[in-house]
């Protein structure tokens, strides 16, 4: 599937990263063709009544923000009328195969670092406040119109507005730029730069977000990981120590000692790409695995049978000297460099579709019962 910048004339993907990419917001007009988008605003709100979908909708009082949680009742609509509110749903690449196509666009950064695809509808004058995002996000024009203000960066200790505590906003102040999106145009904005979205003309706003893990996040897996693989026995150790030159002093060397401890266990990089890998393929919504008809499955580049991963399914691979690791939805595999299964986890992660039958003239006896599972456990799905 071809790269969303393929065809671009006015930057490549590679000037986009080098330059754009977790430093600036920038303007890409008319990347998107949204025309070939299957997705209206009352199939958005179909989704919204949906029990495994979810879904918000912030109601503009004043300066207000009322926030109700989904799924919703039909009604509601009808309730909020000509109002200003605006609609979000969440994973909708999940559940529509255009939106699952266009994120796979995306391919100019790893699969890995996806994370899902939320769209809201919003009518006119309506908006979910100034805020910033920990993660990059590409804001879609899908209908309508909408105008963007960027800013300086944010932190935690960033003035909030406590108007609506739950929807985490910053106070309207430091935007120095306004943009104004039409049908197909994209505002890339990295993480923690302030923006604000307010719609001229009522439509539709695609932002696909990408994972970014704190190093909280990292640390607590590294604690577990460590507690669950590693023996009691490997412990902080002072052999050939100097005498104590004062009882109650932490002595540098001590401190070196410590470091060097939880370094030997950092710095296995087979080890360490395995526990970071499971932690970016864990699945966000692994209760909707296995594949029960939530999209079309007429899909772009089926061969007669394809081998068809789930839009559930995350997974990667990292190649070391004597191993490639395979990660699939926060599981961790090992395999043989050169084994049929290696060959087949790369194209099972490089490529959402593969032909079924090239697969299957890779596999050993060992890899088929390897893909029975996986099949069974709906990871991935036979597409006849």
């Amino acid at each position: 599937m071809a790269n969303i910048f393929d065809g671009y004339k006015a930057i490549s993907s590679d000037s986009f990263l080098k330059n754009h990419w977790q430093q600036l917001p920038v303007v890409l007009r008319e990347l998107v063709p949204v025309n070939e988008l299957e997705i209206t605003a009352d199939e958005l709100a179909g989704l919204s009544l949906e029990e495994d979908v979810e879904s918000r909708i912030v109601v503009n009082d004043g300066d207000d923000y009322v926030l109700h949680n989904g799924p919703f009742d039909e009604s509601i609509f009808e309730t909020l009328g000509d109002g200003r509110w605006s609609l979000l749903v969440q994973a909708v690449d999940l559940w529509n195969q255009s939106i699952h196509e266009l994120m796979n666009r995306f391919s100019f950064v790893p699969n890995w670092r996806r994370d899902d695809v939320m769209i809201s509808f919003s009518t006119e004058g309506a908006h979910v406040g100034p805020h910033y995002d920990h993660y990059d996000v590409f804001l879609i024009q899908a209908s309508g119109k909408r105008t963007w203000k960027t800013g300086g960066s944010c932190n935690r200790d960033t003035e909030r507005d406590t108007n609506c505590e739950s929807l985490d906003l910053i106070l309207d102040e430091d935007f120095d730029q306004a943009h104004t999106l039409l049908p197909g145009d994209v505002l890339y904005v990295p993480p923690g730069v302030r923006h604000w979205g307010i719609t001229d003309e009522a439509g539709m706003t695609i932002s696909i977000g990408f994972r970014a893990p704190s190093a909280a996040e990292l640390l607590s897996l590294l604690a577990k990981e460590v507690e669950d693989e590693y023996s009691e026995d490997l412990r902080f150790s002072d052999a050939k120590r100097s005498a104590a030159a004062s009882s109650g002093e932490l002595a540098h060397e001590d401190v070196v000692r410590a470091q060097t401890l939880m370094r030997s266990i950092i710095d296995n990089d087979q080890q360490f790409a395995a526990w970071f890998g499971a932690l970016m393929t864990e699945p966000k919504y692994d209760e909707l695995l296995p594949y029960n008809d939530r999209i079309d499955p007429e899909l772009e580049g089926l061969t007669s049978v394809s081998l068809v991963r789930d839009p559930c399914t995350r997974c990667a691979y990292y190649r070391s000297d004597d191993a490639l690791v395979w990660l699939i939805n926060g599981e961790i595999y090992h395999f043989e460099p050169q084994s049929s299964q290696a060959t087949i986890a790369k194209r099972l992660s490089d490529h959402v579709i593969n032909d079924f039958n090239s697969i299957s003239e890779l596999a050993d006896d060992t890899s088929r019962e390897w893909l029975d599972n996986l099949l069974e456990d709906g990871s991935f799905y036979v597409h006849e």
